[in-house]
């Protein structure tokens, strides 16, 4: 018999670990308003690095207590991660939201619903109901509007990394995320880009365009371990980056200032 692939050991090992928190999620929410389970993130992708987390998704009911999304997350920080090394988070929207209501929870309040429903068809089903998320009401901005809310967020990141003179809770690899994210929409906008929530993939279309910011921000997210002085210069590369994007004349998301 030939021998399993160190790979394949990993992956078999990667979808177990999958199995149990989504065995222990369904154990804990079913009856308390959980409609449907799904995996996102870059946990069983080609963009996965050693870091990488497990990041849960639930669709959950208009009633949902948040408190239980926190007593959940609590037990994979004390129980789970411990056992398995990995760490593990559930976030939920509510159904409510899909279909127009008030944002409620974490995970809307991070990235708006309407960023979020672009990315949910990507997403791995991997319990309960099966959503069309094309089929909702509430639809994905247009980009050039989903670009200035990138925009803001990385001019918002850049003065709090520099504040902090680097030294924040906000590392180097999730700053290049956000500059990645609006990358994403760049390409889309200015290079035909069909979106795919693949930093690989968005890579791999700007090929031909070595000198593309999108190049140095994945060589960072990559990065295990990047000095202050790195960091600090980065900022500075994304500040400029941003300010070539003003050909897309990006619009500032719900008319407020970035200054």
């Amino acid at each position: 018999m030939s021998q399993v692939s160190t790979n394949s050991k990993r992956d078999d090992l990667h979808h177990a670990i999958i199995d149990r928190v989504s065995e222990e999620t369904v154990s804990k929410l079913h009856d308390r308003g959980l409609l449907a389970l799904y995996l996102g993130g870059t946990f069983l992708t080609s963009d996965r690095l050693s870091s990488s987390d497990i990041d849960l998704l639930g669709i959950v009911a208009k009633t949902f207590d948040f408190c239980e999304e926190d007593h959940l997350n609590s037990y994979f920080d004390e129980s789970v991660e411990p056992e398995v090394g990995i760490k593990s988070c559930f976030r939920g929207i509510t159904i409510s939201e899909l279909k127009g209501g008030i944002q409620k929870g974490n995970a809307t309040s991070w990235i708006p619903i309407r960023i979020m429903i672009k990315r949910l068809p990507f997403y791995m089903h991997l319990w309960g109901i099966k959503f069309n998320f094309t089929t909702f009401p509430i639809k994905p901005y247009p980009p050039k509007e989903e670009a200035g809310i990138h925009f803001i967020g990385i001019k918002r990141s850049i003065k709090s990394i520099r504040r902090k003179n680097g030294k924040l809770r906000l590392s180097p690899q999730a700053f290049a995320k956000q500059v990645l994210h609006l990358a994403f929409v760049e390409a889309e906008v200015a290079y035909g880009f069909k979106f795919t929530p693949s930093y690989e993939g968005l890579i791999d279309h700007l090929k031909d365009r070595k000198d593309h910011f999108a190049h140095r921000a994945l060589e960072i997210r990559k990065s295990e371990a990047i000095s202050t002085e790195e960091y600090l210069a980065f900022c500075d590369q994304a500040e400029g980056y941003i300010s070539n994007l003003k050909k897309l004349k990006i619009r500032k998301y719900d008319g407020r200032n970035d200054e």
